[in-house]
């Protein structure tokens, strides 16, 4: 870690270096708060900024399992994890959102995206008929409809 923020400050990158120092310290201060939840899910976020997808879905993982009803922490799961082709994990991450709110309508979105990645059109019509339903007026996913069932067909 010390290393990481003198790489930093010997570039001009202040900032960067006192983040990278003050990290471990800031997830101490949430711990010693009693919400090691949040702590994880903004060392997500942190770890996601940065480009280490691998750490950002170890805290976000923790996050879920410590809050296991925050749909933000869920959602941003589901984001990495499908970035990451890994779209069981992605939908599973959608569907728990969804459980929490079942009007999210970007998390339905995603999770239509998710099975027609995964050839599931039949399910993807549902998710985007869902957020018809929401939002009766959204041309976008009057239209995803339409291609989908196309290619049903």
């Amino acid at each position: 870690m010390l290393r990481t923020a003198r790489h930093f400050l010997t570039r001009g990158l202040a900032a960067r270096a006192l983040g990278v120092a003050l990290a471990p310290l800031a997830l101490a201060a949430l711990a010693a708060c009693g919400d090691m939840a949040i702590a994880h899910y903004n060392m997500g976020i942190d770890a996601f900024e940065k480009g280490d997808t691998l750490a950002a879905i170890e805290h976000f993982e923790q996050s879920v399992a410590l809050r296991p009803t925050d749909p933000d922490a869920h959602f941003n799961l589901g984001n990495i994890y499908a970035r990451n082709g890994q779209l069981n994990d992605a939908a599973r991450s959608y569907r728990s959102v969804l459980e929490t709110d079942p009007q999210d309508t970007e998390a339905l979105n995603n999770l239509g995206v998710i099975y027609a990645r995964q050839g599931k059109l039949d399910q993807a019509v549902t998710q985007w008929e869902r957020i018809l339903e929401i939002e009766p007026e959204n041309q976008e996913f009057k239209e995803n409809i339409s291609k989908a069932r196309k290619m049903m067909n």
